[in-house]
């Protein structure tokens, strides 16, 4: 059986945005940023997916933990090379934050572990100063 692995990214400080440039502007920009993650990734068996909100969510089978860390690292530049501006942000542009885990099922794994790692790991990047990628395997607890 394959590793999965899972990706939680959000668009850092996006309430802010949204009120400043107003609701039509933020979803053209969720779209931009929903065609970089996509794209990144690349497999057939990666699935791309609005997780609510300013969050989404990518699954990928069969991946291994440093291609993913390399994907997700490669989204969050894509996403601030699109220099799309969002004044009174740290960067003044929007950026995002990700979080990924990576699991090796078993029976007894339970499919939602694999999200809530991940959301753990991207809780993690916002506090370390958002517009980055997190591991749930090196985070210390």
């Amino acid at each position: 059986m394959a590793n999965c692995d899972s990706t939680k990214t959000i668009t850092d400080h996006f309430k802010k945005y949204n009120d400043t440039y107003g609701h039509p502007a933020g979803d053209e920009t969720l779209k931009r940023i929903a065609r970089e993650v996509s794209h990144s990734f690349l497999k057939s068996t990666d699935f791309v997916a609005r997780y609510g909100g300013e969050e989404f969510i990518i699954l990928t089978i069969g991946g291994d933990s440093s291609q993913i860390a390399q994907y997700a690292e490669l989204v969050v530049k894509k996403v601030s090379a699109l220099a799309i501006p969002q004044g009174g942000s740290e960067k003044n542009i929007v950026t995002i934050s990700l979080g990924f885990s990576s699991i090796w099922p078993s029976r007894d794994e339970v499919h939602s572990d694999i999200i809530k790692q991940a959301d753990e790991a991207l809780y993690q990047a916002k506090n370390y100063g958002r517009n980055r990628a997190i591991n749930y395997a090196t985070l210390v607890f």
